[in-house]
């Protein structure tokens, strides 16, 4: 009987990004709250006769190479030696290009996935993380056992945080993506790291309470986002419309995060968006509650 270990890849909602400063590599200095939330993901592994990575996804987002739950696969494959042939089937739900961390969090549950696999082989978590921050700077958060952290650096330094403040949300996509390269061109730097909201959210998901954290939330990616996109301004300004407490930007977008008192206020503001699913040029929209 073939052994298959299955993970989930948990989508993340930046709460706060504050872009702090441009360093001299052409890299950010940023200081984020990051929380799971209950859009996921699937990766499942298994061991196959033939050598190499069977890779499969559904439904299919961009070339084998370029999907990173197939680059952490290679990468475990070149760094512990396996030759084992390896088959790697992940399911999509959470959005591309939506700011909500699908590919990071695809890559650690890849990751994952294939040291249960090879328990005898994947055996240094030290290991794992290098293999992570290769990949990208979210990567392992997604990756770490925290529901929600402080990140800091380029997004590689994790501190993780008690989130005792359990929430419903409603992300909305429109039917685009916004490229992380596009989104960091068109900042203003003389308009970003002023808000400082990072280290105020922290404390407000450690125990503040819900309304503080409604208040706090803030992406200075949206600067430069919606002067771009204003079809992304009006879906945030939809869900306040709605019902919502607060909505911010995802990452550097396209997704809106809208935060809710409750479950029940959280399906009324999702179906109104879906009433005006036209209208704002939506993609998809989701009910969602913190992990």
């Amino acid at each position: 009987m073939i052994k298959v270990i299955g993970e989930k890849a948990y989508a993340k909602v930046n709460l706060t990004l504050d872009i702090v400063k441009r360093l001299d590599n052409g890299y950010h200095e940023i200081a984020s709250v990051m929380h799971k939330i209950g859009l996921y993901d699937c990766v499942f592994v298994s061991k196959v006769e033939s050598g190499g990575i069977d890779f499969s996804c559904a439904p299919e987002v961009c070339d084998k190479e370029d999907n990173l739950s197939y680059i952490a696969a290679k990468a475990m494959v070149e760094r512990y030696g396996i030759r084992q042939g390896i088959k790697v089937d992940l399911e999509k739900n959470i959005p591309c290009y939506s700011g909500l961390g699908g590919g990071s969090s695809d890559a650690a549950a890849t990751i994952r996935a294939i040291g249960r696999l090879f328990p005898g082989v994947c055996v240094s978590d030290e290991d794992k993380y290098e293999i992570s921050e290769l990949i990208g700077s979210d990567v392992g958060f997604c990756l770490s056992d925290f529901s929600a952290a402080v990140a800091n650096g380029t997004g590689n330094k994790i501190k993780g945080i008690a989130s005792r403040n359990k929430f419903y949300g409603v992300i909305a996509k429109p039917d685009f993506g916004v490229c992380t390269k596009m989104a960091y061109e068109g900042l203003d730097y003389s308009e970003t790291g002023k808000k400082n909201s990072t280290e105020r959210m922290a404390d407000a998901v450690e125990g503040s309470g819900l309304e503080r954290i409604a208040s706090e939330m803030h992406n200075d990616f949206e600067f430069s986002v919606f002067r771009r996109f204003p079809k992304i301004r009006a879906i945030k300004e939809s869900m306040v419309d709605k019902g919502a407490l607060n909505a911010v930007l995802c990452g550097s977008g396209s997704a809106v995060f809208g935060i809710a008192k409750d479950e029940d206020s959280a399906i009324k503001v999702y179906e109104g968006l879906k009433a005006e699913k036209e209208l704002l040029g939506l993609d998809s929209a989701f009910v969602c509650r913190s992990v």
